[in-house]
């Protein structure tokens, strides 16, 4: 695709151009993308900043640079360019103008919240498939178009600019009529989805998580609520503490539609039972409906309850709500359960902040045999969740195991430290991996630095029939972060192998 420079900057306001317009052949953010004939947007990142390496763009072949500084007169010789008081902002409008501004083609829902995006976005787009329209959806997990799969990182939530709309322009090009966006604060706040408008938005939660970044819960709250900013139709967790903080942060009350497991909103929940089967009666519109799902947990009625409450107000019927609950399954990572010859039960959950561990957890505090479970913290991310998640697990696991995972450039001892001080708040005991076999000691804790060794000694020396092992932190994740190199790791074949009696080998760089 060719475009003029002055057409991709359609959308940008407050610019400042100095040189001609330039036939533009693509565009980067990542100056080692950069080809001949692209246009090079730099940004000031948390790491680095764009600016250092527009040299190296220009040499790649970069004829265009938009940035946020000044440019060196030495610069304007070789290109042309242009100056802009929000690169990041600037990139999601330039990316929408390059593939044609694919986002007003369809009808788009964006999903935001601490808690439950990726399984109400997986939800969402289930019950719209079966309804007969085809559907994209971009989670955290992965791109899925017209029955395709695509892959969209490393630790990403929300894909970049450049990603995004390029994934819009496939759905697009295959005809879909919705398009699902999974949509994190950081996106909202980094101009991920900048160029894009919803008809409408969704929020599950919003609990403490990502104040490394924001600060506070306040900014937390802020950042969601741009979401609302650029939605037509508000869609908010009743339930929830953030909604007295979200609503009066919506320009307009009348797009605000609510959704509720405890008391009466535009939707909510009546009769749940959770069983075999999860079942529950929504009631919408003066209407009563039963839904029967495979889906897991008190928790997945309300991500239930936000994508039936979109569905019906993009025109979905009852009886394709009803179908969609019959065959849907619980996304990769999301309360994955690992079939097993032990009679133990195994689920893999993505459950990464204190609510999400603990929502996990309550699911099964009083099944009959031990309940054991794996948490994590990371490095280089909200330290407080490394004394929140222990804590809440000792509180109500018969054994914790202790596990830092994606470390960066911090030391993983030291993070087992902050993690037992959070263990120890909570009531829990340590033990040994040579004494935690054999303790009577309920609420006791285990710290294992490496994830391997951490799955098989749960289900090989802790585990017996009955139990039930909650693997926690990881989910769907296909790395492990560790500041200068990403291993490829896997929840999954590391429980798989376990179960082998294997130990599953980080290959580090």
């Amino acid at each position: 695709m060719i475009h003029k420079l002055t057409q991709l900057l359609t959308g940008v306001s407050n610019y400042s151009f100095k040189g001609t317009d330039r036939e533009i052949v693509g565009i980067a953010d990542d100056s080692r993308l950069v080809k001949a004939g692209y246009l090079f947007v730099a940004v000031k990142g948390l790491r680095s900043d764009g600016h250092d390496y527009i040299d190296q763009a220009i040499d790649k072949g970069a004829i265009a640079v938009l940035g946020l500084d000044d440019p060196k007169p030495e610069w304007l010789n070789r290109v042309t360019y242009v100056k802009v008081d929000d690169p990041r902002d600037a990139l999601g409008r330039i990316a929408s103008e390059y593939y044609g501004n694919p986002s007003r083609k369809m009808k788009l829902i964006g999903v935001t919240g601490t808690d439950g995006k990726t399984t109400t976005s997986n939800i969402l787009a289930h019950i719209l498939t079966t309804a007969g329209h085809k559907t994209g959806l971009v989670s955290t997990i992965s791109a899925k178009i017209d029955g395709k799969e695509y892959d969209t990182g490393f630790h990403v939530s929300n894909p970049t600019a450049l990603a995004l709309h390029s994934f819009l322009a496939k759905m697009v090009e295959k005809k879909c009529e919705y398009a699902v966006l999974e949509v994190t604060s950081h996106g909202l706040t980094q101009g991920r989805v900048a160029g894009i408008e919803f008809d409408i938005g969704v929020l599950t939660n919003i609990t403490n998580e990502h104040l490394d970044y924001h600060k506070t819960y306040d900014a937390y709250v802020e950042a969601k609520s741009k979401l609302f900013e650029h939605s037509v139709v508000a869609i908010l967790n009743k339930d929830d503490s953030s909604f007295e903080k979200m609503r009066p942060l919506i320009d307009d009350p009348l797009k605000i539609k609510t959704y509720s497991r405890e008391s009466q909103s535009d939707i909510y929940a009546e009769d749940m039972d959770f069983g075999e089967k999860m079942t529950f009666l929504y009631s919408y519109d003066g209407k009563k409906t039963r839904v029967t799902s495979n889906l897991i947990g008190g928790f997945n009625v309300s991500n239930s309850l936000a994508a039936i409450l979109t569905s019906k107000l993009l025109g979905i019927t009852d009886k394709d709500i009803q179908k969609a609950f019959t065959t849907i399954v619980s996304p990769k990572g999301r309360l994955q359960i690992v079939p097993n010859s032990k009679d133990i039960t195994i689920l893999i959950d993505y459950a990464h902040t204190p609510n999400g561990v603990s929502s996990v957890i309550n699911e099964f505090k009083n099944t009959k045999g031990k309940v054991i479970s794996i948490v994590s913290a990371e490095g280089e991310r909200d330290p407080g969740k490394r004394f929140d998640i222990p804590r809440v697990s000792v509180e109500h696991c018969d054994i914790t195991i202790l596990n830092p995972i994606d470390v960066r450039s911090e030391k993983s001892e030291n993070i087992l430290k902050e993690m037992e001080k959070g263990a120890k708040a909570g009531g829990g005991v340590k033990v040994t991996k040579e004494s935690a076999p054999t303790s009577t000691k309920g609420h006791t804790y285990v710290g294992i630095l490496d994830r391997g060794e951490a799955i098989y000694f749960a289900l090989n020396s802790l585990a017996k029939k009955g139990d039930t092992v909650l693997i926690l932190g990881k989910g769907h994740e296909t790395g492990m972060d560790f500041g200068d190199y990403e291993a490829p790791w896997s929840d999954t074949e590391a429980t798989k192998l376990a179960l082998k009696g294997k130990v599953f080998k980080i290959k580090k760089a």
